[in-house]
């Protein structure tokens, strides 16, 4: 009697559709993931507060413009100023 070595074609053909079946819900899954906007942990309240606009850093001269522009920013909120206290403490 002859031993069996290797697969039938069938066994073969399933692990395929197995396989192409989870690859097709895993891209899905991915692509929704990818297309769901970033959560931000700053509230609508809290974004309408910012006076400040993000600044293009593309040269050293822009950097400076940039650092000056930070130092300008005051705190005006002190349990902010205390959670990041608290945050750095914490490291």
């Amino acid at each position: 009697m002859r031993s069996k070595n290797g697969f039938t074609i069938v066994e073969v053909v399933l692990v395929l559709v197995v396989l192409i079946i989870l690859g097709g819900v895993g891209y899905l899954a991915y692509t929704n993931f990818i297309a769901k906007p970033a959560t931000t942990e700053t509230t609508a309240t809290d974004a309408s507060k910012s006076t400040q606009t993000p600044v293009a850093v593309d040269k050293a001269a822009d950097l400076d413009n940039a650092l000056a522009q930070l130092n300008t920013i005051q705190i005006d909120d002190t349990s902010a100023a205390t959670q990041l206290n608290d945050a750095a403490s914490s490291f």
